[in-house]
């Protein structure tokens, strides 16, 4: 049985949980910054101060000295945000650069948050396979499981 020690693994899971809340404050970044044209300057500015107030929570949690590094440069992160906003200053340049920082932080600590990568598409001058086009699926039937289009509509009152 292998030695099990405790510091390394809290260590580690502090690290992590602390990857994952950064990686939550690049995501509602990230997500701002999709949505800068279609938003209107006040709820550009709200939705910067929810972002700058997730940053606080995080600073103001217990993470170790070894994690201080990561925690640095989300705090430079917050004070540039909450600087733009309250200078009323390019605040769009502002949210790209949090997004490329918050991106350092998290390759640098090595853990990874959103590892989707996309499948590469065919190219269109391939032909592409005889079974994928074809329609696997039968045709279905109704769903009462009975043709009434030629029945009649029979009446519900009682014939005399």
């Amino acid at each position: 049985m292998t030695d099990f020690n405790f510091r390394e693994y809290v260590l580690n899971e502090n690290k992590v949980y602390l990857a994952k809340e950064i990686g939550d404050v690049l995501n509602s970044t990230q997500e701002l910054s999709d949505e800068v044209n279609k938003i209107g300057t006040r709820n550009l500015v709200r939705y910067s101060q929810i972002i700058v107030n997730k940053c606080r929570g995080i600073l103001q949690g217990h993470w170790g000295n070894e994690n201080r590094k990561f925690l640095k440069v989300l705090q430079r992160c917050a004070v540039a945000l909450a600087k733009s906003i309250d200078e009323s200053d390019d605040l769009e340049a502002t949210i790209k650069k949090v997004i490329s920082n918050l991106q350092a932080i998290i390759k640098k600590m090595g853990i990874p948050i959103n590892a989707f990568q996309i499948s590469p598409q065919p190219e269109k001058n391939e032909k592409p396979n005889d079974v994928a086009v074809q329609d696997i699926a039968p045709e279905l039937p109704q769903a009462s499981g009975f043709d009434t289009s030629g029945v009649a509509p029979t009446s519900q009152m009682p014939q005399k």
